[in-house]
């Protein structure tokens, strides 16, 4: 006989405990099974540990995938305010860091915690290591085939998160219950959030410089996109958060076999006109070689690439003609590279793609095509950049999940 419940949770990840925690406030049986041995890993992993887990500044812009009226509506029913509230309510006050919410003591184990002890205490019942077959839709009800036994629930809450993090639990597979669901539309995944590969040959001199400056991605169709703060060159190309929040359209372009280059900024903040009185006054009259001089500007191992990129030969400041300061200032504010690749998938934050949220009620997360069945987390076809938003959307699509999950199983009662 198979193990019912009124709500179960296929994830016990960061938007499957909110929706358990929600679920079972508005008075409903919840179980959650997840087939790794332990519940919330990704979680654990978020801001190097220390969980940036919302921001205050949520607009639409800042993800993507969906249509901006469905982040709209979705953050209207749940917001950054109300993540305060509910996570002070758990005994996790947040912590405001330009914008950035971090719980007090900066440390993910206690919001895993906090949501697990709730969870406790709300008496959701879970079940891990639980591989699943299939998911069957029967006379109204949800089915599970699993190497466990059956497990049978009124509302079903896909929160099974993305693809590329395996270790975590992330591995895709819950886009492969939908086949049993009517083949719900999903929108084909890719990698977000990480490293880009570059060919150039002077990448292997600049291995692990760290430099404030401006990465714009540059698409064959002309569109760019581009981000400012630290960028991490390494041999294989390029890293660091502003590489991180411009990824997703380069990679999308890449799997559209499409041509993809970028332009480095690397004295962000300084028009060129500037840069090069700069460096006039600075190399004038001086006897020491250009490349002692611009030490105060310029990291030292990209120094020697800039001069020769921008066929300047490093001699005395004096010697420096105005032509090649226009032309040093010139390459250092517009260093091209092309984007060859990305990094492996597996490093990747966080997965583009997802179910379609077109056939999505936002202030619901139910599918308009199955009733009964929702949805909430990365599994949808929603990602944010770095900065809090990822963890955000698992807040509030696991909220508005959970709640409604609940509410339309006791109505059908």
């Amino acid at each position: 006989m198979a193990n019912r419940s009124r709500v179960l949770i296929i994830g016990a990840g960061a938007s499957g405990l909110t929706a358990a925690i929600h679920a079972a406030r508005n008075g409903t049986e919840v179980t959650v099974l997840d087939h790794m041995p332990s519940p919330g890993k990704k979680l654990l992993l978020t801001g190097n540990g220390k969980c940036n887990l919302s921001n205050l500044d949520l607009s639409p812009e800042y993800y993507n995938g969906a249509e901006a009226s469905f982040i709209r509506e979705a953050f209207q029913c749940f917001d950054a305010f109300k993540t305060r509230e509910f996570f002070l309510g758990l005994g996790v006050p947040l912590r405001n860091k330009d914008g950035c919410l971090y719980p007090y003591s900066e440390e993910a184990p206690a919001v895993l915690q906090a949501l697990l002890s709730e969870c406790e205490r709300l008496d959701v019942k879970f079940n891990y290591n639980i591989g699943i077959r299939r998911v069957i839709p029967e006379n109204g009800l949800f089915l599970l085939d699993t190497k466990e036994g059956e497990f049978c629930s009124d509302r079903l809450i896909l929160a099974t998160g993305g693809a590329y993090r395996k270790e975590t639990g992330s591995d895709g597979s819950g886009l492969l219950y939908l086949k049993d669901l009517m083949e719900h539309p999903i929108v084909p995944l890719h990698p977000a959030l990480l490293p880009l590969v570059s060919d150039r040959p002077y990448l292997d001199e600049v291995q692990g410089v760290r430099t404030k400056g401006t990465i714009t991605i540059i698409l064959e169709n002309g569109e760019t996109y581009c981000d400012t703060g630290e960028l991490q060159l390494a041999s294989y190309g390029l890293s660091g958060i502003p590489v991180f929040q411009v990824s997703r359209h380069a990679v999308s372009a890449l799997l559209r076999k499409e041509t993809v280059s970028c332009e480095l900024d690397l004295l962000p903040g300084i028009s060129e006109n500037d840069a090069v009185s700069f460096y006039g006054s600075l190399f004038r009259g001086h006897t020491a070689p250009a490349s002692a001089l611009l030490h105060g500007t310029i990291h030292k191992k990209l120094i020697p690439v800039l001069l020769r990129e921008a066929g300047v030969k490093d001699k005395s400041g004096s010697g420096i003609t105005g032509e090649e300061i226009i032309r040093f200032v010139q390459t250092t504010k517009h260093l091209s590279l092309p984007i060859t690749g990305h990094a492996k998938p597996e490093m990747a934050q966080c997965t583009a793609g997802g179910v379609d949220t077109s056939f999505v009620d936002p202030k619901t997360m139910g599918s308009t095509l199955v009733p009964g069945l929702f949805f909430c987390g990365e599994v949808l076809d929603v990602d944010g950049v770095c900065g809090g938003y990822n963890l955000q959307w698992a807040w509030t699509s696991g909220a508005i999940a959970g709640r409604n999950a609940a509410l339309s199983a006791k109505i059908s009662r």
